[in-house]
């Protein structure tokens, strides 16, 4: 980008930001969302995830987030990621057992 930027070329931008984004700001409802998404798909390979007493444990002794959830974005993009990795190491333990019904 550096480069192009040297060579004379720039970036339109089809908006301006009126004020610079607060990682401390509110979760935004599409990473609201995501999470939902992300615990719906969790549900498929853990029976209790809708639970409130697995919610609340996953959140403050997996995360240390408070019980009620995200309360700011950095939060969110932190639950996001551990559900998103969660997701995936249950979806590799699903494949791994399917393949070797044996084991």
């Amino acid at each position: 980008m550096k480069h192009m930027k040297a060579m004379g070329f720039w970036i339109r931008r089809r908006h301006e930001q009126d004020r610079p984004r607060d990682a401390g700001d509110l979760p935004t409802p599409a990473q609201l969302k995501v999470i939902e998404h992300l615990r719906t798909d969790l549900g498929e390979f853990i029976p209790g995830v809708f639970s409130t007493t697995f919610w609340r444990g996953f959140m403050t002794k997996r995360l240390g987030l408070p019980a009620l959830g995200p309360q700011t974005r950095a939060q969110a993009n932190k639950l996001i990621e551990v559900l998103k990795n969660r997701v995936q190491q249950e979806t590799e333990k699903h494949v791994r057992t399917d393949r070797n019904p044996a084991a």
